[in-house]
């Protein structure tokens, strides 16, 4: 008569099964898990090194820029002296072709040309008189009309008070010079450009005595 195994026997055969049958599933999860691990590790690598070569790439490229941007600078600032000085001679030749042209302007009135107002003098007048520019005006609001001997002039008084309040302009054209009179009561202030004196006319010399006298 054949005996069977005990019911202990074929538990404990039967737990001993799955105990190795768990152990292969351990070992087989955890070498999936290393596998997986040292592919994202190589990946990483891999994305590191790309983003390191890109770094490298970009500050190639900056290094190239700022080499370009030094040498257009350079050449600029090689070119900007005889460009500078053919613009500055230009401009210079433009003011004196303007002071020249107020010759052609004999006989008419300041404010029709806007002489004192807005004219190639204006701002040498502003800054030779600054503070007074607007005394002068009211002293030039009744005027004659630009005239000439050897250099522009223009006299002037203002309204009703001709012997209190006069003016005269002088325009050295060739020169580009200035000189501003004030007459106050028969007291002269002169407001003249740098360097020699310009050519008083006869009848600004006569306008001054008559204002002097009052």
């Amino acid at each position: 008569m054949t005996r069977r195994p005990s019911l202990t026997v074929t538990l404990l055969i039967a737990t001993l099964a799955v105990a190795a049958c768990g152990k292969e599933d351990v070992e087989k999860a955890q070498k999936n898990a290393s596998d997986s691990i040292a592919d994202a590790n190589q990946a990483l690598a891999d994305a590191s090194a790309a983003v390191a070569d890109l770094k490298n790439k970009a500050d190639s490229l900056k290094t190239q820029a700022k080499d370009l941007q030094a040498g257009a600078e350079a050449r600029l600032k090689d070119a900007s002296g005889p460009l500078g000085a053919v613009i500055g001679a230009a401009q210079d030749a433009k003011t004196a072709g303007q002071w020249a042209l107020l010759e052609t302007r004999v006989g008419r009135y300041p404010a029709d040309i806007h002489l004192f107002d807005d004219s190639v003098i204006t701002p040498e007048l502003k800054k030779l008189l600054g503070s007074d520019f607007a005394t002068f005006e009211s002293y030039m609001q009744v005027s004659g009309p630009l005239e000439k001997d050897r250099v522009l002039y223009v006299t002037g008084n203002k309204p009703h008070e001709g012997g209190d309040a006069n003016a005269y302009l002088l325009i050295d054209t060739a020169n580009r010079k200035l000189e501003v009179g004030l007459l106050t009561r028969g007291k002269l202030k002169v407001y003249a450009s740098p360097g020699e004196a310009i050519y008083k006319p006869k009848d600004v010399e006569t306008h001054i005595a008559h204002a002097k006298q009052g």
